[in-house]
């Protein structure tokens, strides 16, 4: 947790555990187009689980707090060659 997070402001931490992140990651890229690292997926992870318990008229918003840029040497591009991004998406 960030040394910055006002725990007076949050109704609920909801802990992602970091392949549910990494696979919501790409699960982004490849279904939406949206090119995000694992802190991204983990918030948007976190905010389907929510939308699962949401009433109907209740209102979710998730804010994407990265690029995948900084992530293209991490495990979230594993087993990604240079110039197989057509493979890449298909494997997803």
């Amino acid at each position: 947790m960030p040394a910055v997070l006002n725990r007076t402001v949050v109704d609920r931490l909801l802990a992602v555990d970091e392949f549910l992140a990494r696979d919501t990651a790409r699960a982004l890229a490849r279904d939406e187009g949206i090119f995000c690292g694992v802190s991204a997926g983990g918030t948007f992870a976190a905010a389907l689980e929510i939308a699962h318990e949401a009433q109907e008229g209740d209102v979710i918003l998730a804010m994407l707090p990265d690029t995948g840029e900084r992530y293209l040497s991490t495990y979230l591009f594993e087993g990604v060659e240079e110039g197989s991004d057509e493979a890449w998406l298909a494997s997803l």
